[in-house]
């Protein structure tokens, strides 16, 4: 019990340094900071490259335009060919259709 001041601060020294080493060889300053690194790292910067931008744009209006397009005809073609309720057979419950009642191409089986 008298000791232990003695050895909180013989560890905590110890801890002290082994911190200053690890510090010392990835090149870190005590504070957390790199040397050498520029003063805006961490901040958000302009992007300049308008070319990149119109290009990017380009692409998200593109995927943006398909994949309404796609959603229109899936809306058209459920629209155009329901499914009969009178015509299912007691048998072929599961297959043509999903799990939430939606169609299914004939080939995939849900189990």
């Amino acid at each position: 019990m008298e000791n232990e001041p003695a050895r909180k601060k013989t560890l905590d020294d110890a801890q002290k340094a082994k911190l200053a080493k690890l510090e010392k060889e990835l090149g870190t300053a005590p504070g957390g900071s790199k040397e050498g690194q520029p003063a805006h790292a961490g901040m958000k910067r302009r992007l300049d490259d308008t070319e990149f931008l119109e290009e990017s744009q380009a692409i998200v209006e593109s995927v943006k335009s398909s994949v309404a397009e796609g959603l229109l005809k899936k809306r058209k073609r459920a629209r155009l060919d329901p499914i009969p309720e009178s015509e299912s057979t007691p048998g072929s419950d599961l297959k043509g259709t999903s799990a939430l009642g939606g169609r299914v191409a004939p080939d995939v089986v849900v189990a």
